[in-house]
């Protein structure tokens, strides 16, 4: 790519600043430019893609369906570039061999790293840590901004590799961009209200759920996300598209819609292990496929810095010793 068609990134900083506020001129605000400067980037950014971008009305402006496309991508871009600049600052005056620089998607962020965190008290390691959701968190270690994350597949590993020197006997998958080491199965669970015809059962067949492809569901906003990628394949597959009525990734507000009796969802065991949610009733699923498996990535040229390696050993030991807790 040439230069000069190299993306600016107050280009995508304007696009993603008037899907936040809904006009050009609430995204002039919101970033301190005038109105003619962020319509400059807009344009700027239309003919670099050869596509509109923008839907500009008389109250407002909306995304075109090109533009929310390219969102999610020039949102992971945004927040790759944030984060190089303040690893940088952080590196800058650390001693680098301490900082792991750790991602983590929020159920783990809540639920595992106050874990970890207790566990390395007594070390110097000290963790920097970005939360994202897994794709984002996924782009940002292929990126090499990231030494180790928590993240999680729809699919179990099926042929492990051998340990490495700095982990415990854990199994392990090695790619090209990481080193994956298995952590933990989290259970799905049908999340009804407690005025739901199967709100009395404890487990749920697949023919029972397939029952269910018609009512109102909650689903998660980020795209590829593997849960919710499986659930609609599972209705799909069986010709009974998902009935996707609300999309929040956050498990509070979906739990708290559940309990008003608005929508049906799925939710991993990890999710609601600290509490369980009032007016709602978590059903297992019979299918052990319905599991969502926790792992730890590991960059593996973060491993060619024998120093930091060997605090990696540390980390990834209080890692492993934090998810003991919460087998279910």
């Amino acid at each position: 790519m040439e230069n000069s068609q190299l993306p600016d990134l107050r280009q995508f900083t304007a696009l993603v600043a008037v899907h936040k506020t809904g006009s050009i001129a609430g995204a002039a605000k919101k970033l301190h430019l005038s109105v003619a400067t962020v319509n400059y980037h807009l344009e700027k950014l239309e003919q670099a893609v050869g596509a509109p971008l923008i839907s500009r009305a008389r109250h407002g402006s909306t995304l075109t369906r090109a533009a929310l496309a390219m969102l999610p991508d020039i949102s992971a871009t945004l927040e790759n570039a944030a984060h190089t600049i303040s690893s940088a600052q952080e590196r800058k005056t650390a001693k680098n061999d301490n900082i792991i620089r750790i991602g983590a998607f929020p159920t783990a962020a809540a639920v595992l790293l106050p874990r970890i965190a207790r566990r390395l008290k007594s070390t110097d390691i000290k963790m920097q840590t970005t939360l994202a959701e897994v794709g984002t968190i996924s782009q940002i270690m292929q990126a090499g901004l990231l030494d180790i994350a928590l993240s999680y597949t729809a699919k179990a590993r099926s042929h492990p590799t051998k340990t490495k020197p700095h982990t415990t006997a854990a199994r392990q998958h090695a790619t090209a961009n990481s080193l994956t080491t298995a952590l933990l199965a989290d259970p799905l669970l049908l999340a009804v209200p407690l005025t739901h015809r199967f709100a009395k059962l404890t487990r749920l067949s697949n023919k029972q759920l397939l029952e269910c492809a018609d009512e109102s569901w909650i689903s998660g906003t980020t795209p590829d996300d593997p849960v919710d990628e499986k659930i609609m394949r599972f209705y799909s597959d069986a010709g009974k598209p998902q009935n996707i009525k609300v999309q929040t990734d956050d498990y509070a507000v979906a739990l708290g819609l559940v309990s008003a009796g608005l929508a049906i969802a799925i939710v991993p065991q990890l999710a609601v292990s600290k509490q369980k949610p009032a007016g709602v009733r978590l059903v297992s699923l019979e299918d052990p496929s319905f599991t969502r498996h926790i792992e730890l990535l590991t960059n593996p040229r973060t491993l060619q810095n024998a120093p930091l390696n060997k605090n990696l050993s540390s980390f990834t030991t209080a890692v492993l010793a934090a998810t003991k807790e919460l087998r279910f």
